[in-house]
């Protein structure tokens, strides 16, 4: 019975040994936790407090490439949008110059063609007159 008892009470040192490592073990972890928690608050403050000093920032190369790039090609697309839109502004204005003109000669062959007209009308009146 005493073996009995005294294998319990080991038993149970060695389990109460283990609860009190674990337990230490759990508290130095929050102690870390809780100090690097402090230091992220100090310096999430010390941001929000802070003056953004724009003569301090510095661009990577590739940023400045890829700023530039991004510039040329917009300038660019405008450029050929509106370039096809001029050229498309001149050709129109070609081609109303070209039809403006074949009007005009139409309009001059029907201004003749009427004046043929009345003098073969007035021809033919003047034949039935004479007759």
């Amino acid at each position: 019975m005493f073996q009995l008892v005294r294998a319990n009470h080991e038993q149970a040192e060695q389990g109460h040994k283990r609860l009190r490592e674990d337990y230490r073990d759990h508290e130095d972890r929050i102690l870390k936790a809780e100090a690097i928690l402090s230091e992220h608050v100090f310096a999430i403050k010390a941001l929000q407090t802070a003056t953004p000093d724009l003569s301090r920032m510095t661009l990577s190369p590739g940023v400045v490439v890829a700023i530039v790039v991004a510039v040329v090609s917009i300038i660019s697309g405008q450029l050929a949008s509106t370039w096809g839109l001029r050229s498309d502004i001149n050709l129109q204005g070609e081609r109303a110059i070209a039809t403006r003109g074949v009007v005009d000669e139409i309009k001059k062959k029907q201004d003749l063609q009427q004046l043929e007209i009345q003098s073969l009308r007035e021809t033919i009146l003047n034949q039935r007159r004479l007759r």
